[in-house]
């Protein structure tokens, strides 16, 4: 059924002759092309890019945007424009309210574990930024903040075994292992 619809459209295509598609009003011709576009899109033979902010001289609003905040937004596709909120938000959770919670315990670290592993399940899977490039720079300094916290609370769990006398020499040696 696809290959039938992606040929009609293709069929649809060759014959029309560029002086029958000059004829057209602009209203018919982007109908058509609309028309044509959203079924190859379905046939998945087309993929459309991501939106970028682009500065518009024939919206000012827009411009005026750009210039005062773009720098907030800029590096996020236009659906994500709120991303840096979110980015904000992760950093407050991780700066401010963990201080508060278990204070100096396993625990502590183990909540800033939750909130990263959160963040990079939400980056992978919604690929917010505007170029491959980000968003693997972000998935990565996520995944280098991930193990930076797994060592501390490996290096914490050790440190508070290492007294308890029924603690083993064999623990603490694999515990070590685990860290490096």
């Amino acid at each position: 059924e696809l290959e039938a619809r992606v040929r009609g459209s293709q069929s649809d295509v060759n014959q029309n002759s560029e002086d029958e598609l000059e004829g057209l009003s602009d209203d018919a011709l982007r109908n058509k092309v609309v028309s044509i576009g959203k079924v190859l899109l379905a046939c998945q033979v087309m993929a459309l890019p991501p939106m970028t902010w682009e500065r518009s001289f024939d919206r000012p609003e827009e411009t005026r945007a750009i210039n005062r905040v773009g720098f907030l937004f800029l590096a996020y596709e236009v659906r994500f424009w709120y991303w840096e909120l979110t980015e904000m938000l992760r950093k407050l959770l991780m700066t401010s309210l963990l201080v508060f919670v278990y204070d100096g315990e396993p625990a502590q670290i183990a909540g800033g574990m939750v909130i990263t592993f959160v963040c990079i399940v939400a980056t992978l899977s919604l690929q917010p930024f505007v170029t491959g490039g980000l968003n693997s720079l972000q998935a990565f300094s996520l995944s280098a903040q991930f193990l930076t916290l797994f060592i501390g609370l490996m290096t914490m769990v050790q440190d508070s075994r290492a007294d308890d006398e029924s603690y083993s020499e064999g623990n603490k040696y694999a515990v070590s292992v685990l860290v490096v």
